[in-house]
């Protein structure tokens, strides 16, 4: 290629790239008096802890088919996500987000097992359990109201209050025997954590165009929240078929600071240019100072004090949908 050639076509390359950088979508930085109105929906998981105290094990080989890991590890969960903001002339506007998800696990275990959590101290030393049914469900919401400013081309702050709301219950069946009575003690436990929270957020976001339909949108937003946890565990047992009153292992409230981090990122594709784009992006959050319920049953069952208990927990995992401006 001779120098002519060349410069030609370096000439012929800035120009289609000017062009086509002022053809990039203006809302991949700041959107004025224009409404963007987000909806799609989140695949997200919840690890177990990794704590592996076991619960259930197999009375003569002694082999864990059930342990505190397993007990607190929650299935996939799809929920749905929204968005809508409108910012004004001054680079500045408000914006609602708003996300649910449920979680839930089970399990059936049968045979000769035991287990020294939730084996009732008065019972006979040849006494086995022979069924442990576990039911384990969490729903998360959140909604917020941010005031959102652009401190730069693509890079805003954000801050307003919160609201989230975690509610969890757990039901365990556990069925005793000896070796003269058959189905000589049944107990239906359950235990429910409900924390709602409420508090101030903030955030950032970032908007960066990659290609003519490609932009990239990235947030980090996190919040101080007021919980004031409400935390009940009872039991139920039926002895020889005789069904008794219920029993009130664990009843309180307690108030704590309860914390919320949230990473999200979203890769956007234009499909109409500057009114219709689709996403795809991935999610992690963490909640810490929450009470869950399969917790509040071990402090239960086991020695005094009985107190409420609070931990982290985390979740992560992809996000879809639409964004349209109008």
């Amino acid at each position: 290629m001779n120098i002519r050639a060349f410069v030609a076509s370096a000439l012929l390359i800035f120009t289609a790239c000017s062009a086509a950088t002022g053809q990039w979508p203006a809302h991949t930085f700041s959107d004025r008096n224009v409404v963007e109105f987000e909806m799609g929906g989140r695949i997200l998981t919840r690890p177990g802890t990794d704590n592996v105290i076991p619960i259930v094990n197999d009375n003569i080989t002694f082999v864990n088919y059930f342990d505190a890991e397993r007990a607190t590890d929650l299935n996939t969960s799809a929920g749905p996500e929204f968005r809508m903001q409108r910012m004004n002339d001054y680079d500045c506007g408000w914006e609602v987000r708003g996300w649910m998800q449920d979680f839930d696990t089970s399990a059936r275990i049968s045979g000769e097992l035991q287990s020294v959590a939730f084996t009732p101290p008065n019972l006979p030393i040849d006494s086995l359990l022979t069924r442990f049914d576990y039911d384990y469900e969490s729903e998360l919401a959140s909604i917020e109201v941010n005031f959102k400013r652009y401190i730069a081309p693509g890079l805003a702050v954000m801050i307003g209050p919160r609201y989230v709301r975690m509610n969890e219950d757990t039901s365990i069946f556990t069925n005793f025997t000896n070796p003269l009575v058959a189905d000589f003690l049944q107990i239906r436990t359950r235990s429910s954590a409900r924390n709602p929270m409420k508090g101030l957020g903030l955030g950032i976001e970032y908007r960066q165009p990659i290609v003519r339909e490609l932009f990239f949108v990235a947030t980090a937003r996190g919040g101080v929240f007021h919980n004031a946890t409400d935390v009940e565990v009872t039991a139920v047992p039926t002895t020889l078929g005789a069904t008794g009153p219920q029993q009130v292992l664990l009843n309180g409230r307690d108030t704590v600071t309860a914390g919320i981090g949230e990473l999200t990122g979203k890769l956007h594709y234009d499909i109409v240019p500057g009114n219709v784009s689709a996403y795809l992006g991935y999610d992690a959050l963490w909640l810490d100072g929450v009470a869950t319920a399969p917790r509040q049953i071990l402090s239960a069952v086991g020695a005094e004090p009985r107190n409420i208990e609070t931990n982290t927990i985390f979740m992560h995992g992809v996000n879809f949908g639409l964004t349209c401006r109008f």
